[in-house]
């Protein structure tokens, strides 16, 4: 009998490391807490898509659109969770901001590249050649940023549709932005009318900002 009990303390032993493993596999991982369950993504998916209206071609599209928006609502959850973040504002160095605010809109169910391709059109290749070159004055104290929007400067957000009209807009919201700096009047302008008349760009297949500032 003596010579059985270290057998059977070894039995016991194994058999406690073999449940505490079976367990701790059993367990399922733990989720970030920005992670929304499966359910109440589905019901947030159903949310969105009746606010913006979305149909899709069947259910393999619609379920491919789904999985886009979960990874892009838990991102927007990732980045939202931090305390601050580090970025370079304006070309003046590192930055801490503490009021960036994000959110879910329109583009919701689709990935960075779909964005990419169906919303940006600039053709624009780097400096413009004869552009004057600004240098301040090294004893002059400069913001390390200003925020025009606080400021009057900025008008509304505008929607391009499937346009690639991106290069007029920034052209606009510059202009925009300029003339209420200088005259103190903030007007909205016409994006259409440069991508008529813009003959250097090619209207919605994509164009240059700077040969749109140019033309007006």
């Amino acid at each position: 009998m003596a010579s059985s009990m270290p057998c059977l303390v070894l039995l016991l032993g194994m058999a406690c490391l073999l449940q505490a493993s079976l367990t701790t596999a059993a367990d399922p991982p733990q989720r970030p807490p920005w992670e929304l369950p499966e359910s109440e993504m589905r019901a947030r998916w159903s949310r969105w898509m009746t606010k913006y209206s979305k149909r899709y071609s069947g259910p393999e599209e619609r379920e491919k659109r789904f999985q886009i928006f979960s990874q892009n609502v838990n991102s927007i959850g990732a980045f939202a969770s931090q305390t601050t973040v580090n970025a370079v504002v304006g070309g003046f160095g590192p930055q801490t901001i503490t009021t960036v605010t994000v959110g879910m809109n329109r583009f919701g169910d689709l990935n960075p590249s779909e964005v990419v391709a169906q919303f940006t059109g600039s053709n624009n290749t780097g400096f413009i050649p004869e552009a004057p070159t600004y240098l301040p004055n090294d004893d002059s104290r400069k913001p390390c940023c200003v925020d025009w929007r606080s400021q009057g400067a900025v008008t509304g957000v505008k929607f391009q549709g499937t346009c690639l009209s991106c290069w007029a807009f920034a052209a606009v919201a510059a202009i925009e932005g300029m003339n209420k700096i200088k005259t103190g009047e903030l007007v909205s302008l016409s994006e259409q009318q440069l991508v008529d008349c813009d003959t250097r760009s090619s209207g919605c297949s994509g164009g240059r900002s700077d040969t749109a500032m140019g033309l007006v």
